[in-house]
C-alpha cells in the first residue's frame, strides 16, 4: 500500500469516526451508565395515578419509580415481582423510590402487594 493510500484510508477512518460520534452510532459498552427515567406514581383510593397506567420503556434503561402514598391512614407498597424488586411499606404522606433495571423486552406487572387485586399496572419493555 502506498503512502498516499495509507493517508487516504487514515483520513477516511477519521471522518467516519467523527460522523459516528456526531450521529450517536457508537453503542455504549458494558461500563457505560444505564439511562434512568423517573416515573411518579401516586397511591390513592386503591389505584396508582387513578387508573394504574401502562408504562412504556426501552430494554437497557432503568425506571426510577417514585411512589407517594396519598391515602390517609392506609399503607401501600410497590413491587415488580417478575423482576424480583420491591420495597418496604409506604406510610400515608411518605414516598419511596424503587429502581427497576429493564434488561429484557417483555411485559411486567407492577403491583401494591397489599391491594393487588385493584392496584396493579403494566410495564411494557420494547
Amino acid at each position: 500500500m502506498s503512502r498516499l493510500q495509507k493517508r487516504t484510508f487514515g483520513a477516511l477512518g477519521l471522518v467516519v469516526a467523527i460522523a459516528a460520534l456526531l450521529t450517536g452510532v457508537f453503542v455504549a459498552g458494558p461500563g457505560a451508565p444505564r439511562p434512568i427515567r423517573e416515573i411518579s406514581l401516586e397511591a390513592r383510593s386503591a389505584a396508582f395515578n387513578g387508573d394504574n397506567p401502562t408504562i412504556e420503556a426501552k430494554a437497557g434503561e432503568t425506571l426510577r419509580l417514585v411512589v407517594r402514598n396519598a391515602d390517609p391512614g392506609v399503607r401501600h407498597e410497590i413491587a415488580v415481582p417478575a423482576l424480583g424488586t420491591g420495597t418496604h411499606e409506604v406510610d400515608s404522606g411518605e414516598q419511596v423510590v424503587l429502581e427497576v433495571p429493564l434488561d429484557q423486552p417483555g411485559t411486567y406487572e407492577y403491583v401494591c402487594p397489599r391491594h393487588g387485586a385493584r392496584m396493579k399496572g403494566k410495564i411494557v419493555v420494547r
